[in-house]
Parts: C-alpha cells; sequence; structure tokens
C-alpha cells in the first residue's frame, strides 16, 4: 500500500471517529449501532491507583469494569432509550465528544487499530463533567463500510465523576 492510500485511509478512519462523535452526542445511537460489527466488544476498565508506584505506569483493571458491553447489551441500551424508559436520561443529559490525537496502523486484512483522545463534556441543569481518556480501537472495513469492531476506553479517572454513565462515553 502506498503512503496517498496509508493517507487516505487515515482520513477514512478519522472522519469515521468524527462522524460516530457527532452520532452518540446527537443521542442517534440507533444510527450508530449500525456501524458496529455483530462481535463487537467494548470496554471501558477501572483504573487502579498505587499508593507508591516505583515508576509512572498508569494500572487498569483486567476484571472490573464501568463499562463490559457486546452487541446484545449495546442493542438493548439503544432500545432502552428509544422508548423513553431511561429515566436517568429523561431529560436527556447534554453530552459533546471531541476527538483528537487519532493515530492508526493496519492490523490486518481489512482491519485498523486506532487509537484516539475522548474529551466528553457531560451536563444537566447547573451541574457538567469533563472526562478525559484514550479509545484503543479496532475498525473493520465490512461490505465497504467501516464498522467498529472493538473499543477499549482508558480513562484519566479513577472514580468516575458522573451521577449515571450517559449511553456511552
Amino acid at each position: 500500500m502506498n503512503s496517498s492510500q496509508n493517507e487516505l485511509d487515515h482520513r477514512a478512519l478519522e472522519n469515521f471517529l468524527f462522524n460516530e462523535a457527532r452520532l452518540l452526542s446527537d443521542w442517534k445511537v440507533e444510527q450508530w449501532l449500525e456501524n458496529v460489527t455483530p462481535d463487537i466488544s467494548y470496554r471501558v476498565p477501572v483504573r487502579s491507583t498505587l499508593e507508591s508506584p516505583k515508576e509512572y505506569e498508569p494500572g487498569y483493571s483486567a476484571t472490573s469494569f464501568h463499562l463490559l458491553e457486546d452487541y446484545g447489551t449495546l442493542k438493548a441500551r439503544v432500545q432502552r432509550l428509544a422508548t423513553r424508559t431511561a429515566w436517568s436520561e429523561t431529560p436527556p443529559s447534554r453530552v459533546r465528544r471531541h476527538i483528537s490525537c487519532v493515530q492508526s496502523s493496519i492490523a490486518g486484512e481489512g482491519e485498523f487499530y486506532v487509537s484516539s483522545n475522548m474529551l466528553l463534556f457531560w451536563g444537566r441543569d447547573l451541574e457538567s463533567v469533563i472526562i478525559s481518556g484514550e479509545r484503543q480501537d479496532v475498525i473493520r472495513l465490512v461490505d465497504g463500510c467501516l464498522k467498529l469492531a472493538s473499543r477499549t476506553l482508558f480513562l484519566d479517572h479513577t472514580v468516575l465523576p458522573l451521577p449515571s454513565i450517559p449511553f456511552l462515553l
């Protein structure tokens, strides 16, 4: 693959992430779900804090998660939001996602590793919170369309400063 093809792929991957952020921030969750693969893994591990680490190395749990989702649980979340019985999102939170520092590499035939930084603004009434983290994704080309196959979000927070978790971080 030549360098202009790599650049084109990278731009397509960036646009995929920017579109995804827009869909989620605009609460178009049914459209968002169309952009994931049936075998998706979506994880937000809990960050560990060491009392006196010998060197700086943020640790994350391999067994505890803020979110541990697959296609079935994501679909259930989407359906729940569609029925307006999600009392924690009535009225809907004001959420905006900012994606930056996108880096990509080829993972295999039709798959890409993509890392990016995510900054999320959450607000309701007079309360607001900013959450940041690094996302490590696998994005797959399926029938000519990019789809999210895997996401692990490493939050900079040890404790989530939210009263509830919005649809997805």
